[in-house]
């Protein structure tokens, strides 16, 4: 049986500008833009295997995150959810809002290769009851501004113990 790999990633760049006035008070102004350039890839058995667009159920996946670089900011990978393809299913969450997995059996932690480029291990692919066969993977996917020491702040998960 072959499952059919369909993924999603919301791309938006926060952005915070400050302005003072002469009454001391700070106004803060946020909008969201989403003008940085990824591409987003299924690879077998790792970053390196081979591009995939369907799998079977005992293929180890990894999903890639390759973003163009973008001054002064890093890529943050959080909110990742998979459902199936047919509409009025209610996705189901598998990282949470720092990058971390909700089910590391099926999903690792979201990591890091480069301050643009990360990736989602899948060791046991899963398979919805839909007439399709087809997974969604949606992941919010966001450029955080760097440190002035051109650092990443990003929230480091708790490693998962092991079996």
């Amino acid at each position: 049986m072959v499952l059919l790999i369909l993924f999603f990633f919301v791309l938006a760049k926060d952005v915070v500008t400050l302005s003072h006035s002469n009454t001391k008070e700070i106004e803060i102004n946020r909008f969201t833009k989403s003008y940085a350039k990824c591409e987003f890839s299924v690879h077998k058995d790792g970053p390196d295997g081979v591009l995939v667009t369907g799998a079977a159920l005992d293929m180890e996946l990894y999903y890639s995150i390759k973003c163009e670089p973008y001054d002064d900011h890093c890529l943050f990978v959080s909110n990742c959810t998979i459902s199936s393809d047919e509409a009025g299913l209610k996705p189901y969450p598998v990282i949470d809002e720092y990058g971390c997995s909700l089910e590391p059996s099926l999903y690792e932690h979201v990591t890091y290769v480069s301050n643009f480029i990360a990736g989602i291990r899948n060791p046991y692919p899963v398979r919805f009851r839909s007439s399709s066969g087809a997974v969604v993977l949606y992941c919010v996917t966001t450029l955080l501004p760097t440190t002035a020491e051109g650092t990443c702040n990003r929230h480091e998960c708790m490693s998962t113990p092991s079996p």
